[in-house]
């Protein structure tokens, strides 16, 4: 991959005889870390305030969030294209930048074969296309490797908490339960079903989950010892256990290059005596590019 300073130019010229994108607005944190990844950083020229990842994005203007873009800032910075994911939320905002006469990509990433397609369809976007499928192919081997890791194990019964008022979960049909399988978890929330089963707190404590991840979201994210925040629950295994973790929220709520990172922490936590030991730890990882 060409480094920063000398890639620039070559986008340019690129962009501009293929009728490429030059100038890219990411409104999902997840397409942010993905553009990096494909090597197209270069092309972002604003993000939205949720973006954090890979460190560049620091410098990059913040065109307002996800769900409520600012229209005047985005057209403003001149974007020949915009990549945002579907929501009821912020179906206005699109429309309004749609209106401005802005192409929009929006591209799905709400299961893992959602998430492939979307990589690959950013890469053709932005003319990237192999390197989108070399990233897909890694992603792939990542899972892979995280799946034959747990391979035989005994399943824990395992919950995912992302939200509390109301109480939410992930459920199968999401990337997060597709996650919990390969990690060689019993996601309890498969009974209920879906991506984001809301469910009593009664359902959760006849699940006995033997261990609990708490990935709140928003005002809800965790904050403080987890097991203060879960002590009117002593009856489930997990608390018995002290196996409550208030895990990284942006590395497990993000569809994007790093999900096999994803898929290893939570392996980790699952199957402890399985964990891969700090020094075999490949870096930098898939979408974890300086």
């Amino acid at each position: 991959m060409a480094p920063l300073a000398s890639a620039a130019g070559q986008s340019s010229a690129r962009g501009s005889a293929a009728g490429l994108p030059e100038r890219v607005v990411s409104l999902v944190p997840s397409v942010t870390e993905t553009l990096f990844a494909l090597g197209a950083g270069d092309l972002v020229v604003g993000v939205s305030k949720q973006c954090d990842y890979p460190e560049r994005v620091a410098a990059l203007p913040r065109v307002g969030g996800f769900l409520a873009p600012v229209i005047e800032r985005v057209v403003s910075l001149r974007p020949d294209l915009v990549i945002t994911s579907p929501s009821p939320g912020n179906q206005s905002g699109v429309n309004a930048i749609k209106a401005a006469g802005i192409r929009v990509l929006v591209v799905r990433d709400a299961t893992l074969e959602q998430l492939n397609a979307a990589i690959l369809q950013v890469a053709v976007a932005v003319g990237r296309s192999d390197e989108g499928r070399k990233l897909v192919d890694a992603i792939d081997a990542e899972l892979e490797a995280v799946r034959a890791r747990v391979a035989g194990l005994p399943r824990p019964p395992v919950a995912l908490v992302v939200g509390h008022r109301p109480l939410v979960l992930a459920g199968p049909a999401g990337y997060l339960g597709q996650l919990l399988n390969i990690a060689g978890a019993r996601n309890v929330a498969d009974e209920a079903g879906g991506a984001w089963p809301v469910v009593d707190p009664e359902f959760l404590v006849a699940s006995a989950p033997e261990l609990l991840f708490d990935v709140g979201m928003g005002s809800e994210a965790s904050s403080g010892d987890p097991l203060d925040r879960w002590s009117g629950w002593p009856a489930m295994p997990a608390l018995l256990k002290r196996r409550v973790y208030a895990s990284d929220g942006d590395l497990l709520l993000r569809p994007g290059p790093r999900v096999g990172r994803a898929a290893q922490v939570v392996a980790d936590y699952v199957h402890p005596a399985r964990a891969v030991p700090a020094g075999e730890d490949p870096a930098p990882r898939v979408g974890e590019r300086p």
